[in-house]
């Protein structure tokens, strides 16, 4: 087994504003679902059972609770060349307590690469994460694990204050090999500081990502917010499931 751990420094948001945006996230989605892109097609409107499609039918949503104030869930399935992928996620919570659950997995297309076979799960608490802030914790408000015929991953983010306001956060990862000792065997060849290398890398350019994108949200408009969120969407659901 690898042990990964590098800490990157982020923008901090404030838990209000934070909650504003997941709740204006849920109108948008809620306002989109049986638009004419992405037609009801089963059922009864934001009703368990509800499925919605593409009009192509590469991509469909089945609702399995719809409460805009307390549980949302649903599964996501987009149907590629190569590959079908499945997401059944679910967010709890008032408006300002959220916890995220996604179960998500891949699967090849008769003929397809094995290597688009995959499961994991991911969970993120904000109210673990805002009392993690304020009085650290133990086990991760965010973790996820991801396992994939080559390899399985377990990942966590642990938040502390850091400098001048800002979020000082812990990003892990353990990782090992399932086929031949494959992971071992790279980091044997490779070595365990070019995989550190690697890890902190990756894990800095998400950070910088997140550093641009809470400096540009924070500016907008709502009416820009909105529209934002809803090209978020329409691109999650329309352009992966035509380009695969």
């Amino acid at each position: 087994m690898t042990r990964l751990a590098h800490t990157v420094v982020l923008e901090a948001v404030d838990r209000e504003w934070f909650a504003d945006l997941v709740e204006l996230a849920v109108e948008v989605a809620t306002e989109y679902l049986g638009r004419d892109e992405f037609p009801l097609v089963e059922g009864r409107r934001l009703a368990p059972g509800a499925r919605y499609e593409t009009d192509d039918g590469l991509a469909g949503f089945t609702v399995t609770e719809w409460n805009t104030r307390g549980r949302l869930a649903g599964t996501l399935v987009r149907s590629g060349e190569t590959a079908l992928t499945m997401l059944a996620g679910e967010l709890a919570g008032g408006p300002s307590a959220h916890t995220l659950d996604v179960s998500f997995r891949g699967r090849p297309q008769p003929g397809g690469p094995r290597m688009h076979q995959f499961d994991g799960e991911l969970r993120a608490d904000t109210v673990k994460w805002w009392d993690d802030l304020a009085r650290g914790g133990g086990e991760p408000p965010v973790s996820a694990w991801v396992r994939h015929r080559m390899f399985r991953g377990e990942f966590g983010l642990t938040p502390a204050r850091g400098p001048d306001g800002r979020w000082s956060v812990t990003v892990t990862a353990r990782l090992r090999g399932r086929r031949a000792g494959w992971l071992l065997s790279a980091v044997t060849v490779l070595g365990k500081s070019w995989l550190r290398r690697m890890f902190a890398t990756e894990a800095d350019k998400v950070a910088a990502q997140w550093d641009e994108t809470v400096a540009e949200l924070r500016n907008q408009p709502v009416g820009e917010l909105r529209e934002q969120i809803l090209a978020g969407i329409r691109a999650e659901l329309l352009q992966s499931s035509r380009n695969p």
